[in-house]
């Protein structure tokens, strides 16, 4: 990880956008990771907008 992005308090320093289109070969699991409620969570951020944590591969 870039210096830059680095932090050892672990806050988030900067982001970094990408657009395009996946073409998966293998399943991908968008979720947040946390509850029961329903199967899978869509993970959102700040504005509300789904998006892919940088740590899914």
């Amino acid at each position: 990880m870039s210096d830059i992005l680095k932090n050892r308090k672990g806050k988030v320093l900067g982001r970094i956008l990408v657009k395009g289109e996946l073409s998966l070969l293998s399943p991908l699991i968008i979720g947040t990771g946390t509850g029961n409620e329903t199967d899978n969570d869509l993970q959102t951020d700040g504005m509300g907008l789904p998006f892919i944590p940088g740590s899914s591969w």
